[in-house]
C-alpha cells in the first residue's frame, strides 16, 4: 500500500493538470523576472504563459507574482536570521557550533541584527575580558 501511495503522489507531481497556476509560475520565476527586467510587458508574458498551458489572466498575474516574490523574500529572511544567529552569538560571548564565524564580527547591521542583540543575553564576564584586550 505504501508503494502505491508513493507512486500515486509522484504521478500527481508530474501531471500538469493537477499543478496549481502559482506553482507553474514559481517553477519559471527566474525566467519571468529576467523578462520583466529586460522590459518585456506583462501582457506578453501572460500571453506566453497562456500559450504554454498556464491559464492566467492579465489581471491576476501581478498578484500571483507579488505572492511568489513575498514568499521568496520570507524564505531568504528566514535563512538570513539563521545565519545571523551564528554570527551574533560569538560576538556576544555565546557558544555556537559554527567554527568559521569570527568573534566580534557582525556583518549585518539591519533590524534583524538589532533584534538578535536585544533578545540575547550576553556573557558579561566575556565582555569584560574582551574590553581589557582593547585597552
Amino acid at each position: 500500500m505504501n508503494d502505491s501511495l508513493t507512486s500515486d503522489l509522484q504521478a500527481l507531481s508530474k501531471n500538469a493538470s493537477s499543478i496549481s497556476i502559482s506553482a507553474k509560475i514559481q517553477k519559471n520565476i527566474k525566467e519571468i523576472e529576467q523578462a520583466i527586467a529586460s522590459g518585456v510587458s506583462m501582457r506578453e508574458i501572460v500571453s506566453t504563459l497562456n500559450k504554454h498551458g498556464v491559464a492566467i489572466t492579465e489581471k491576476s498575474f501581478p498578484m500571483t507574482l507579488y505572492r511568489i516574490r513575498r514568499r521568496e523574500l520570507s524564505k531568504s529572511a528566514k535563512l538570513q536570521r539563521g545565519e545571523l544567529k551564528s554570527q551574533v552569538a560569538p560576538s556576544l560571548g555565546l557558544e555556537t557550533s559554527a567554527s568559521s564565524v569570527q568573534p566580534g564580527v557582525l556583518e549585518s547591521q539591519g533590524p534583524v541584527a538589532l533584534d538578535a542583540i536585544i533578545n540575547s543575553s550576553p556573557d558579561l564576564n566575556a565582555l569584560r575580558r574582551a574590553a581589557k584586550q582593547f585597552k
